[in-house]
């Protein structure tokens, strides 16, 4: 009779077979790398009992289940639901295991804020067309002479008819330098476009000049100047900079800087935007890791010095957001106006099963903490004038529904095809939207693919269709706003600028 294997044994499978994988993947990652290795060396032999042991028991356990389960299985699929079991024991909603090597991909070109592709943002229609709303002006399409309103046909001679803009999409992208070749038709004729892909950075910092007296009564003629941080990419810090220097040759005298729903991004983007408003050298941020601070950082001591400054914030401003915003208001170097951040005080890394390629884990490694060390995560940072834009009671009855409405977690990132509990929240709000076609079930299916664009288009997010974290949260709050309202003015805006100028009339 064959031996029954042990419970005890067989629960550790994931843990500590999911250990063994993330121990190999450290190795060349830098600084996790040396971490991860004084970790082991602790006791003078550079090696881990209780793993060694671990894996001998699990190649036992693993063989007993290849050659034994009832059904047909795969080494693959064991691996796969033992690291997603590793990931979920760390009981850390932002810990995620990409089994597939795209969907890390597509994480990590989102936080960079670049992809490689040709530039432009698509929509089907209700007949099936695929139509080209946005063509990015820096991206091989434009160059090319595609447009905004062209009809995309045809990839490489691949008709498109019948098929999904997410279809679409997969033949448009591919590495920097390959070539491909659009038919698009425009005013009832047909062109054609051959391109070279190129990598597409997608802009995270916008900026204008306003004027006080166009906000409040009798103000002064203030030239104030307003840049607003959608996502904190890979090159945010550059494109700050210029910015504040084009608003500093322009005259400004003041400064509003928005992080109004900014979900984060690049940490250390976050730290030199801090350094551009911080004008003493001095802490600004710290990491903790199982209860010590292992790494603090300091602002350059460049940083302005001449105008005052304002940052808006509220609850959309999440992660390196609330970096930014805890050491301006830590150090003085700006007021906080709006309502409390979100409160993720967590950095995140990702790391590949096998070097550059492969499947992924991203985790959480550290807690940050604010210039004076006060915890960020589950508590947000407090602005120093509350000022909420959301307006009283509209619908009793939207109200109604909403409350009825299952939660939006931020667990899973479903796709199409999909079946989940998030597809099922997001498409009760989306119907309460006015997507028509959407039918609540839970399963991500066409009509619930079109409409999840489509609030990423208008959001200005990046329009892949998946139901990440950002989209799930423009959902939440277009339907909040649906059933409880919300002001026609930017009141939090309004507020920035009036506390500007009296800070300039009292000097």
């Amino acid at each position: 009779m064959m031996k029954r294997p042990n419970k005890k044994l067989i629960k550790i499978l994931a843990i500590v077979l999911a250990l063994l994988m993330l121990l190999s993947v450290f190795v060349g990652f830098g600084g996790m790398a040396a971490f991860g290795a004084e970790k082991l060396e602790e006791d003078g032999s550079g090696k881990d009992a209780e793993l060694e042991q671990g894996m001998a028991d699990i190649e036992a356990v693993m063989k007993i289940l290849k050659e034994n389960f009832k059904d047909k299985i795969e080494y693959e699929k064991l691996i796969d639901g033992a690291m997603n079991g590793m990931v979920e024991s760390l009981g850390d909603r932002w810990s995620v295991y990409y089994a597939d090597e795209e969907t890390a991909d597509a994480f990590e070109s989102m936080a960079n804020g670049e992809y490689q592709g040709i530039g432009i943002v698509m929509s089907q229609g209700s007949d099936g067309s695929l139509r080209i709303l946005q063509v990015d002006k820096k991206g091989p399409a434009y160059e090319a002479g595609v447009r905004g309103g062209d009809t995309l046909l045809a990839v490489d001679g691949e008709s498109l008819e019948g098929k999904t803009s997410r279809y679409a999409a997969t033949l448009l992208r591919g590495e920097k330098g390959s070539r491909v070749l659009l038919t698009v038709e425009r005013d009832g004729a047909l062109h054609e476009f051959e391109l070279v892909r190129d990598v597409i950075r997608t802009k995270s910092v916008y900026a204008n000049m306003l004027n006080a007296k166009d906000f409040t009564d009798d103000a002064l003629d203030l030239p104030i100047g307003y840049i607003e941080i959608a996502s904190f990419d890979s090159d945010t810090g550059d494109e700050f900079s210029d910015a504040y220097d084009e608003l500093n040759d322009a005259g400004m005298k003041a400064l509003i800087v928005d992080i109004r729903d900014n979900d984060g991004g690049v940490i250390e983007q976050a730290l030199r935007v801090a350094s551009k408003l911080i004008p003493e050298r001095r802490d600004i941020m710290h990491y903790e890791q199982q209860g010590e601070i292992i790494k603090s950082y300091k602002s350059t001591g460049t940083g302005n010095s001449k105008y005052p400054v304002v940052l808006l914030v509220n609850e959309g401003s999440a992660s390196a957001s609330e970096i930014l915003a805890g050491a301006l208001k830590d150090t003085g170097a700006a007021s906080l106006v709006g309502t409390k951040t979100y409160g993720k005080g967590v950095a995140q890394v990702i790391i590949r099963a096998n070097g550059k390629e492969g499947k992924a884990v991203k985790f959480s490694p550290y807690y940050f903490l604010t210039a004076d060390k006060h915890e960020i995560n589950e508590k947000g940072v407090e602005p120093d004038v509350f000022v909420n834009n959301y307006i009283g009671e509209r619908s009793p009855e939207l109200i109604e529904e909403y409350e009825k409405m299952a939660d939006l977690a931020e667990d899973s990132k479903p796709r199409f095809g999909d079946r989940d509990l998030n597809v099922y929240a997001a498409q009760q709000r989306l119907k309460m939207l006015g997507y028509d076609d959407i039918r609540v079930t839970g399963f991500f299916d066409e009509a619930t693919l079109e409409a999840v664009q489509d609030i990423q288009k208008n959001n200005g997010l990046y329009v892949y269709g998946a139901l990440d974290y950002t989209t799930m949260r423009a959902i939440e709050k277009a339907a909040y706003f649906k059933a409880y309202g919300e002001s026609s003015d930017d009141m939090q805006l309004i507020k920035a600028v009036e506390l500007l100028v009296g800070s300039i009339e009292s000097k």
